[in-house]
């Protein structure tokens, strides 16, 4: 007869506590296979949940073309080369710009407690005060040299008061960030400044003899600190030429030269279409007074699946 090789002092002979521990064991299973199953219904999820795509412009002027709000804006993005017309327009952020650089967060407090933002409240009341104190006045930044205040660019000013509820209407701030005005992309023109170190062939030979004629034979003066000289180019060895070039839409041709990208964007034009009604008459008013409107604008250019940017990250 075998014997078992574990020890019977060794298994607990409490039916209690072997109740316990079967009952903790079963639980224990159950919650690793809930968690699993989570994890495998939220990485398939991913793959479903999908999420937009935007390209952006900060401070971009509104303006009045034959009764209807539009917006010209150069975009960029990450998503820039899906941009086309008839897309989705957001704008918010909406700011009425005053005379001068003087931004003046204004915060209530007492029985009214409201936040608001404004340009034009203050003047130039600011900007003289500030002026008449510090130009001519001496300034120095770490580890520089002393300079004197020649002018004032821009001010921002966080300012808080105590206010009262009161029955006249006063002058309007501007809108709530959280207003917003939507539209369509009427027209727009893809545009890049790249640099190109990769010449095709034919353009490299056609570059080589144009240098070629142009050097060869001429006299030149080296400069050195060390005495320089005085040579006669006899032959071109080699050249290698990096080209910074701009690109619009147009027709392709040929095959596309390959190019590393300095800067890409999309040139809109947005006709608005649902405007806030705080939004159009405060804007209505601001230009039929002269002054300068502007909001961030951001188009949508499409869709993808979040796992897309997660696995993209990783």
């Amino acid at each position: 007869m075998s014997q078992s090789i574990f020890r019977q002092e060794w298994r607990t002979q409490s039916r209690r506590k072997r109740r316990f521990y079967a009952v903790y064991m079963t639980w224990l299973e159950r919650v690793g296979y809930t968690i699993t199953a989570i994890l495998l219904a939220g990485f398939v999820g991913c793959f479903f949940y999908q999420v937009d795509e935007w390209i952006t412009a900060e401070g971009v002027e509104v303006t009045s073309q034959g009764g209807q709000l539009v917006v010209e804006a150069s975009l960029a993005g990450k998503s820039v080369a899906k941009a086309q017309s008839g897309q989705f327009a957001e704008l918010a952020n909406f700011r009425v710009q005053g005379d001068d650089d003087t931004i003046l967060r204004l915060s209530t407090s007492g029985a009214v407690s409201e936040t608001g933002y404004t340009s034009r409240l203050l003047a130039s009341s600011a900007r003289d005060v500030l002026s008449q104190a510090l130009v001519g006045q001496t300034v120095q930044a770490r580890e520089d040299v002393p300079l004197k205040v020649t002018g004032i660019q821009s001010i921002e000013i966080d300012a808080k008061v105590a206010a009262k509820p009161s029955a006249e209407v006063g002058e309007q701030l501007d809108p709530d960030r959280e207003r917003r005005a939507t539209g369509t992309v009427v027209s727009g023109k893809h545009t890049m400044q790249a640099q190109l170190g990769d010449l095709p062939p034919q353009v490299q030979d056609s570059l080589r003899a144009a240098l070629k004629e142009r050097l060869v034979g001429r006299g030149i003066t080296v400069d050195s600190v060390s005495g320089g000289a005085n040579v006669a180019i006899e032959d071109l060895l080699a050249a290698h030429a990096v080209v910074k070039l701009e690109a619009g839409d147009g027709d392709a041709a040929g095959s596309a030269l390959r190019v590393a990208p300095l800067k890409r964007g999309f040139d809109a034009r947005i006709a608005l279409e649902a405007v806030d009604p705080v939004i159009a008459e405060l804007v209505e008013t601001a230009l039929a007074n002269g002054h300068k409107v502007t909001a961030n604008v951001r188009v949508k250019t499409g869709s993808k699946p979040i796992a897309y940017f997660l696995l993209r990250r990783s």
